[in-house]
């Protein structure tokens, strides 16, 4: 009776996240939803505008990724739209550092945990690893930023994450999907960047 009720389930959760997901607003976390759930499986948790994986992608105590695009231009123009959360004790006078090295970390003091908000999982991990390193004074607080976008930049990996490997394919520039934001422009040379351990459509300035 359990296994039937758990197909069932499945079942359920597969019709819901199939019809959220295709009436999103987003292309862009679309297409990055349809791959999460084709490579961890159906989510936990389904809305409208939201999927929600409870501990079932790499160490996040939780992943999720919401019908959003929001603008981010550091270190590199991109957009952010899923979410990884962690339990990691940030100390009070660590809460500067972090603010001022990102936008997209996210602390909660009361529940001892930092949440990534980035453009794919892979960024979410070096996000989250340089968050336990500062923590862990690996890194000093005055360098947080500077360290912060290296990190991203060169793609620094903690230990604890093996799914870097098995992320999507990099694409050529002619395959990328996204589009630069309002005042910038594909590079005419280099029309590719590596970030987050992937490559994306290298925007700068227009002039």
């Amino acid at each position: 009776m359990k296994l039937i009720f758990e197909n069932w389930k499945r079942f359920i959760n597969e019709d819901k996240a199939a019809d959220s997901i295709k009436n999103w607003k987003y292309d862009d976390a679309q297409h990055y939803a349809e791959y999460l759930v084709e490579r961890y499986g159906e989510p936990d948790i389904v809305s409208n505008d939201m999927l929600v994986w409870e501990g079932k992608i790499s160490q996040f105590n939780q992943t999720y990724i919401k019908d959003e695009s929001i603008p981010h231009c550091c270190p590199k123009p991109h957009r952010d739209f899923v979410y990884s959360t962690m339990e990691i004790d940030v100390p009070e006078e660590l809460m500067e550092p972090i603010a001022k090295a990102s936008e997209s970390i996210i602390v909660d003091q009361l529940k001892n945990e930092v949440t990534a908000r980035c453009a794919d999982i892979n960024a979410n991990a070096i996000t989250l690893g340089f968050v336990q390193k500062l923590v862990a004074g690996d890194i000093e607080p005055g360098d947080a930023k500077k360290e912060y976008e290296r990190h991203i930049i060169e793609g620094i990996f903690p230990d604890w994450y093996k799914e870097k490997e098995n992320e999507k394919e990099e694409l050529n520039e002619d395959e990328l999907e996204e589009r630069c934001q309002k005042g910038y422009k594909t590079h005419p040379t280099t029309k590719t960047k590596k970030m987050y351990g992937k490559t994306y459509r290298n925007c700068v300035k227009a002039e």
